[in-house]
């Protein structure tokens, strides 16, 4: 079977609602490419979304082995650590008063987004051709490390609003437009 036609096997057997998911997730990540002013719960929450469907992935696709866990954790670990570092997200305030963050838009919400997607379709892809995969202490290792950096860095951004609604300092909104300034 030529590349082109398991290509076009894969595309046209997928179920419709993996379509629909992903035109959820582009949409879902076009909103958080321009600036907004949301609660706390709502901040938070895509993070914590796409963490809980990293650690599913993980689970469903090794059988819950404790390596593949382990190595999630690091890969997670890794990317909270690295995102830290690097300060991200920049910019974020928060209003202590309202109870809100003022969020400057982001590419990189839709980046990790469509990175987590690809990699689960391309998981699931997989394993659909090859079930053996399931097995492979490798392909168990590299997929729990990728779900874990990619998802991490989601977390990060949980834990960095997190952190930033806690602390003592505060910092009045302005309208939202002034968020483009």
């Amino acid at each position: 079977m030529s590349s082109t036609s398991l290509i076009l096997l894969i595309l046209t057997r997928t179920p419709s609602w993996v379509w629909l998911l992903l035109a959820a997730l582009i949409a879902l990540g076009l909103t958080q490419a321009r600036a907004r002013i949301v609660g706390f719960r709502r901040a938070i929450s895509v993070p914590l979304v796409m963490i809980s469907l990293s650690l599913y992935g993980v689970v469903s696709t090794t059988g819950g082995r404790a390596l593949a866990l382990l190595i999630w954790a690091t890969g997670v670990a890794i990317a909270v650590a690295l995102n830290f570092a690097l300060g991200v997200p920049r910019g974020v305030r928060w209003d202590a008063t309202a109870q809100r963050f003022a969020i400057p838009g982001s590419w990189l919400p839709m980046a990790l987004i469509l990175a987590i997607f690809c990699t689960k379709f391309a998981v699931g892809v997989s394993l659909a051709i090859d079930p053996s995969l399931r097995d492979q202490l490798v392909f168990a290792c590299a997929t729990s490390a990728l779900y874990g950096l990619l998802s991490g860095s989601f977390f990060a951004r949980g834990l960095a609003l997190w952190r930033l609604s806690r602390s003592a300092q505060t910092m009045r909104i302005a309208p939202q437009a002034s968020l483009n300034t």
